[in-house]
C-alpha cells in the first residue's frame, strides 16, 4: 500500500510539473497573436481611410472642369453693347431736330429756353440767357385774355398752358427779330409739337399773316380750314357764318375774269398794297384768288373787311 501512494504521488508531480511547463511555453504565444490582431485591424481601418480619400478629390476636380466652359463663353457678351452702341450718335442729329409739321420753319438760331408763365393763347414769358423775355407766337392771334376776355379767350389760354407750362421750349425766329413793344417774335416747339400750329388747328387760335414773317402761312391757314371744317374750338360757331360771306364776293369775278383766272399775283410774294395795282379791278382779282388758295386777304387790302378790295381805289 506504502508503495502504490508513492506511485501516484510521482505520477501526480510529473503531470503538474509538464502542465506549468506547456503553460509557460505558450503564454508568449496568446500574447504575440492578440498584438498581432491588433496591429492588422489598425493597418485595414487605416487602408480603408485612405480608399475613401481619392473620391473626394475627384469630385474637387470635377467643378474645376465645368468652369472652363462658362469661361469660354464670356468673349461673347462683347458683341452685344457693340451693337447697341452704333446707334447712339444718331441721337445728337435728332436733338436739334423739329417736328415734321415744321417743315416750313426757316433754317435760323434756335434757342432754348425756360417757360416762367403764360400769359395768354399766344404769349408767355421765359428765361433765355439768364434774362426774362416775352415771347409772342408768329402767324396767329387767339382771342383776348384778361380783364376783357373774349370769347373762347380763357380756354386758349388753358391749351397753351398745357402745352408749354414748365417746359423747355425750343425758338425759332423768322425775319423780324421783335415788334414795337419789344416782344419777341417766333416760333414755339415744346417737345414734339409745334405750338403755333397746335392753336390753330384745334380751334383756339386764328391764322393771321404777318408780313414779312410768312413762313409757314399756307400750314396755319391750311390747319385753320380744317378746325373750321371739324368745327372745333371757336369756329363751333362761327364757321356757319364764313362760307356765305364767301358767295357775294364770287360775284365780282365778271368783270375781272381774265385776271381771275390766271391770277393775277403772287399770294407768297413780295408784300403789295393798293397803289402796286392799276385798278381797283386787278387789286379784287388778286385778293379773290389768294382768298380762294386758302390765303385770305394776305397783303390786307380790304381793311373794312367787306369783300371788295381797295375800294377808294378807280374802278
Amino acid at each position: 500500500m506504502d508503495n502504490q501512494s508513492r506511485f501516484r504521488r510521482t505520477i501526480l508531480t510529473i503531470l503538474g510539473l509538464t502542465i506549468a511547463c506547456a503553460a509557460l511555453l505558450l503564454a508568449p504565444y496568446f500574447l504575440l497573436g492578440r498584438a498581432g490582431f491588433r496591429s492588422t485591424a489598425q493597418t485595414v481601418l487605416n487602408t480603408v481611410l485612405r480608399n475613401q480619400q481619392p473620391p473626394v478629390k475627384s469630385v474637387s476636380q470635377v467643378p474645376v472642369a465645368s468652369k472652363t466652359p462658362t469661361e469660354t463663353l464670356t468673349p461673347t457678351v462683347p458683341y452685344i453693347p457693340t451693337d447697341t452702341v452704333t446707334p447712339t450718335p444718331t441721337q445728337p442729329t435728332a436733338t436739334p431736330g423739329l417736328p415734321a409739321a415744321a417743315g416750313c420753319v426757316p433754317a435760323n438760331q434756335r434757342d432754348k429756353a425756360i417757360v416762367a408763365q403764360v400769359l395768354d393763347g399766344d404769349s408767355l414769358r421765359v428765361v433765355l440767357r439768364e434774362k426774362t423775355y416775352t415771347v409772342r407766337y408768329l402767324g396767329i392771334q387767339a382771342p383776348v385774355f384778361g380783364l376783357k376776355s373774349e370769347p373762347f379767350g380763357p380756354e386758349a389760354a388753358s391749351l397753351n398752358k398745357l402745352l408749354v407750362q414748365n417746359q423747355i421750349v425750343t425758338l425759332v425766329m423768322d425775319t423780324t427779330e421783335k415788334n414795337e413793344a419789344g416782344d419777341l417774335l417766333r416760333y414755339v416747339f415744346a417737345g414734339d409739337r409745334f405750338v403755333n400750329l397746335e392753336l390753330v388747328r384745334q380751334g383756339f387760335a386764328q391764322a393771321v399773316p404777318a408780313p414779312p414773317d410768312l413762313s409757314c402761312d399756307a400750314e396755319f391757314l391750311q390747319a385753320q380750314n380744317s378746325a373750321q371744317q371739324e368745327r372745333l374750338g371757336q369756329w363751333k360757331d362761327f364757321v356757319i357764318t364764313e362760307t356765305p360771306s364767301l358767295t357775294p364776293t364770287i360775284d365780282l369775278t365778271t368783270t375781272p375774269t381774265p385776271q381771275a383766272t390766271t391770277g393775277a399775283c403772287d399770294c407768297k410774294g413780295p408784300d403789295l398794297d393798293c397803289s402796286d395795282f392799276a385798278i381797283r379791278a386787278d387789286a379784287q382779282a388778286c385778293y379773290l384768288y389768294c382768298k380762294k388758295l386758302g390765303f385770305g386777304d394776305i397783303f390786307l387790302i380790304d381793311i373794312d373787311e367787306d369783300g371788295y378790295a381797295c375800294i377808294n381805289k378807280r374802278p
